[in-house]
């Protein structure tokens, strides 16, 4: 098992919610403890790719304009997945989705999508092998994607590792923050409602700031929020963006410094890998990087209290 789906349904019967494995072949149902033969939910099955980064994805869920609720997954091999509670138990690729090539409407490439998310009523999600997002209409899960073009404010290269969320005080008050993250080391914040349009008395589209933290796992699990900050992953070891945006030095109050030694070695020899990540358990309170696991080590994990640091 590589990745593990929590599905929240927006039903007060907690029987519609769901727990889901994603292994190299498929995404499983694993709702029922004890389940000694799972079913595998993938649509057509088991998939093709089973080569890494296969199952280390990433997911987010979604509500439309009409109240209908899903999840999305989406990892580097296998593309991106769509799951309905209230209409199937199964996982299916999305429907509806284009883009414009040449002048004219297309399909667009779900196979090729590597990451999905959500900002601002939007979904969000980046092609293999690329430097531009691509985005939805508010509030839809299907329709025309846009392009928005990441790359050419990258100076350090790579390509587009992930976008995130993150919610903090812009100096005008609480506003979410859109921080895109080359695999070059390069971190954007953007800050606005649409990028196409500026919306009346609302805020203007633009970067707030550029940053360089230095090259990034291959990982697309490298970024999580807790509380007003980001914490994010990279050969520097865990890097705090409120930090940044604050004008601290990244080696200063890094939230890693006091093992900093030991894991900017272990990114540094493992960045090549799919497996890292960063979580926070909210029940036993504390964040922990998961490190990948090579043939000539043992599993290691960071933990750290986040009552006291």
């Amino acid at each position: 098992v590589k990745t593990i789906l929590p599905y929240e349904s927006n039903s007060q019967n907690l029987s519609a919610n769901r727990l889901f494995a994603v292994t190299a072949e498929g995404i499983w149902n694993i709702t029922n403890e004890g389940t000694l033969n799972p079913t595998i939910v993938t649509d057509s099955a088991v998939w093709t790719e089973s080569d890494d980064p296969a199952g280390f994805g990433v997911s987010c869920e979604y509500t439309n304009d009409n109240n209908d609720h899903y999840m999305f997954y989406a990892d580097g091999l296998n593309g991106i997945w769509q799951y309905q509670q209230d209409v199937s138990d199964d996982w299916v690729r999305p429907t509806g989705w284009t883009y414009e090539v040449n002048a004219a409407q297309a399909p667009f490439p779900l196979q090729d999508v590597v990451f999905v998310m959500v900002f601002k009523q939007r979904i969000w999600v980046i092609l293999e092998d690329n430097t531009d997002g691509w985005y939805l209409p508010v509030a839809s899960v299907s329709g025309e994607l846009t392009k928005f073009t990441f790359g050419a404010k990258m100076p350090h290269g790579g390509n587009l590792q992930g976008l995130y969320n993150w919610t903090v005080d812009s100096g005008i008050g609480v506003d979410d923050m859109l921080v895109a993250i080359s695999r070059g080391g390069d971190v954007i914040i953007y800050q606005g409602e649409d990028p196409e349009v500026t919306p009346i008395g609302g805020t203007p589209w633009g970067a707030r700031g550029l940053w360089f933290i230095g090259e990034t796992p291959a990982s697309r699990r490298i970024a999580v929020d807790y509380g007003p900050d980001l914490y994010v992953l990279s050969t520097y070891g865990l890097v705090s963006l409120n930090s940044l945006l604050r004008g601290e030095l990244i080696t200063g109050k890094s939230p890693s410094q006091k093992i900093s030694r030991f894991l900017r070695a272990d990114v540094e020899s493992s960045k090549t890998f799919s497996s890292w990540q960063l979580v926070i358990n909210p029940s036993d309170g504390f964040l922990q990087i998961i490190t990948p696991k090579t043939s000539s080590n043992i599993y290691i994990q960071y933990n750290m209290n986040t009552q006291t640091n």
